[in-house]
C-alpha cells in the first residue's frame, strides 16, 4: 500500500533477518519486493569520560588492520576502563550503539527469492561492501569511545 514499516526482529546479525521472516510465515518472493535494507545494532558502554586512559596494549593497531584505510587516517585513540566516583569505579558511563547495514538490491532479491542460506547471503553483503557490526565496534575503540575488551565482551566472536 506504499506504507514505509519499519520493525524489530531479534536475531543474532542483521542478515539473519531475512531467514527469521521467512520463519515467521513471510513468503519469499514477497520479501525480496519489499525488503529495502537490514540493520543490526548492539549498545556498548560509552568509556567514563573522567578517567578513562590510554590503552597501552601494542597489539591494538593490528587488530585494527581489518579496518578500510580510509577510516585509518586519524591518529588512534584507544582507551580502557579505569574507574573512578563518577562512574562508580566501573570505567564505563553511557552506552554507545554500534551497527551492521546491508541493502538489499537485485542481486539479494535473487537470493532471497531463491531462498539463500544466511550464510550465502553474509557471503554477498560482503562482496558488495557492506559494513560489519565487528567493524564498527572496532572503529569506535580505536576512536576512543569504548575500550577493545568491551567489544570482544559483547560481540564475542564477531570482534576478532
Amino acid at each position: 500500500t506504499g506504507h514505509l514499516v519499519i520493525s524489530t526482529v531479534h536475531t543474532n546479525s542483521a542478515l539473519a533477518a531475512i531467514p527469521r521472516l521467512t520463519d515467521l510465515g513471510v513468503e519469499q518472493f514477497l520479501l525480496a519486493d519489499v525488503l529495502r535494507a537490514v540493520v543490526g545494532q548492539r549498545l556498548l558502554r560509552r568509556l567514563c569520560p573522567h578517567c578513562a586512559v590510554p590503552d597501552a596494549d601494542p597489539t591494538r593497531e593490528q587488530q585494527a588492520e581489518a579496518l578500510p584505510q580510509s577510516l585509518r587516517a586519524s591518529p588512534p585513540a584507544w582507551r580502557t576502563a579505569r574507574g573512578c566516583p563518577a562512574c562508580s569505579g566501573t570505567g564505563y558511563q553511557g552506552r554507545v550503539g554500534v551497527f551492521e547495514t546491508t541493502r538489499i538490491g537485485a542481486q539479494f532479491q535473487r537470493a532471497i527469492r531463491e531462498g539463500a542460506s544466511e550464510a550465502a547471503l553474509q557471503a554477498l553483503a560482503d562482496a558488495q561492501g557492506s559494513s560489519s557490526i565487528a567493524l564498527n565496534g572496532l572503529l569506535k575503540a580505536r576512536n576512543g569511545e569504548t575500550s577493545y575488551l568491551e567489544i570482544v565482551r559483547v560481540l564475542g566472536a564477531h570482534a576478532s
